[in-house]
């Protein structure tokens, strides 16, 4: 069955997600530096009323921050935050990310020392939310070091109906113990799975995507890697180079966790990177509800045809009022002339930016003629729904030591979890009617010309 290009897009996403990147898949040569700071101590905990909720001590500050490269060694203490292209600050209350339309500010200063390694430092995030009532809330996260290092999360409430802010109530966690930023290894494995309602997939089932990146392989005479979990055995293709990739379907959720559950092996096959590893997958808490639930009336509806060139698509958002929100959406459309995507994951003014709760989009080009797929997406990386997903050792599975630990980042799930629909539908070539003669036969001929290079895409039949 042929996998769909907007799925491979979805996994993409989540992979960005998963290393804090914010948007799609990282190139191997950017550098994640990631955080995992102590837990707070109980006597420097305030709890007010409001703000709801509280910190407690199974808490701590946490993150990651992206660059395009590592940093320089021996770098004096200063401002790198313009280099940064992605992060995540999280006290174990909030996240706050540099894809998120309620972050407010964000800065970043380093020392590093002969290798590179991040020795003194300062980060700051900060977000704010609007509760209705002329309330807002605002979240404040702190890691430093120097003569006042602490980590801390800040949670307070203000009355801003006046001339000035009147604070409400403040929440504090901290601890004066900042341990370590550590450059996460480039290497990684990921396991994606999606709920999938699509022309490709008729019925509702889960389709699970497992993918290796090596960063070295280039040196390398890698010749295979493989998955083996459950009754199932993966041979991996080498989609681009460094990058291993396959999937696997199923019926329902019963028959994904009963596969995934329990120990995995992975094989590397050839060359300097020759290697067998296991690890062991814990889905005790994971259930069919963790799953967003797929976005139901899909305009254009499934397989329609004479769709308008400038369609607005739209569709039903069925997370709508969930207390668990996704971290992110997508809405592609992809035709035999190239293809668009919106989602929440960019700036705000960004012209492909799209609300998370938004349940249509106006594509800025009209779509070509032709056979189409329009796609929506959802996606979560949130550990507090997945939490009894575990990879043993914690934190880091090893290929083949002692030079080669590809890791992830800590505190954030193996298991990404999605939803998404896909459908088709056909836009009509314009019609002499609407364009003059001899610009519609310089269009057609064009057309034919680029079918000639590019196959066309099968139907949904």
């Amino acid at each position: 069955m042929r996998k769909p290009c907007s799925s491979t897009s979805a996994a993409l996403l989540i992979l960005g997600l998963l290393l804090y990147t914010g948007a799609a898949r990282p190139a191997l040569a950017q550098a994640v530096y990631v955080y995992q700071g102590d837990t707070f101590e109980a006597q420097n905990i305030t709890d007010e009323t409001p703000p709801e909720g509280s910190y407690d001590t199974s808490m701590r500050v946490s993150g990651s921050v992206t660059f395009e490269s590592p940093l320089a060694p021996n770098q004096l203490f200063g401002d790198v935050t313009s280099e940064v292209i992605a992060f995540v600050l999280e006290d174990g209350r909030r996240s706050i990310r540099d894809s998120d339309p309620t972050t407010t500010d964000f800065s970043f200063f380093v020392q590093t020392d002969a290798a590179g390694a991040i020795t003194n430092w300062a980060a700051f995030a900060q977000a704010e939310e609007d509760l209705g009532g002329d309330e807002q809330q605002t979240f404040e996260i702190v890691t430093r070091t120097g003569g006042s290092a602490l980590d801390r999360g800040i949670t307070f409430v203000d009355d801003v109906s006046g001339m000035s802010p009147v604070r409400l109530g403040t929440d504090i966690a901290f601890t004066g113990r900042p341990t370590s930023w550590t450059l996460v290894d480039e290497s990684y494995i990921l396991v994606v799975a999606e709920r999938i309602d699509d022309v490709f997939s008729p019925g509702s089932g889960f389709q699970l995507s497992v993918e290796v990146v090596l960063a070295d392989a280039t040196a390398s005479d890698l010749t295979a890697v493989s998955a083996a979990f459950g009754s199932s055995v993966l041979d991996l293709e080498e989609d681009e180079v460094g990058r291993w990739q396959e999937d696997q379907n199923y019926a329902d959720f019963a028959a994904l966790e009963s596969d995934v559950s329990g120990t995995w092996t992975v094989t590397l096959t050839g060359g300097a990177l020759a290697s067998t590893s296991s690890f062991d997958f814990d889905t005790t808490s994971l259930s069919d509800a963790d799953f967003f639930p797929t976005p139901t009336n899909l305009s254009p509806a499934n397989g329609a045809t004479g769709v308008a060139a400038d369609v607005v698509p739209s569709w039903q958002d069925p997370t709508g009022g969930s207390a668990r929100a996704p971290d992110a959406i997508v809405v592609e459309l992809e035709g035999s002339g190239g293809g668009q995507n919106a989602s929440n994951l960019v700036d705000p003014l960004d012209p492909d930016f799209i609300a998370l709760d938004a349940t249509s989009w106006d594509p800025p080009v009209d779509l070509e003629d032709g056979l189409t797929e329009f796609d929506v997406f959802y996606a979560s990386v949130d550990d507090a729904f997945v939490s009894a997903i575990d990879v043993v050792p914690a934190g880091t599975v090893v290929w083949r030591p002692p030079d080669f630990f590809p890791s992830y980042p800590p505190g954030v799930p193996f298991l990404a979890l999605g939803s998404e629909t896909i459908v088709q539908f056909t836009v009509p070539e314009p019609t002499a009617a609407l364009l003059g003669v001899a610009t519609f036969a310089t269009l057609a001929l064009v057309k034919r010309r680029r079918r000639c290079r590019r196959p066309d895409r099968p139907s949904s039949t």
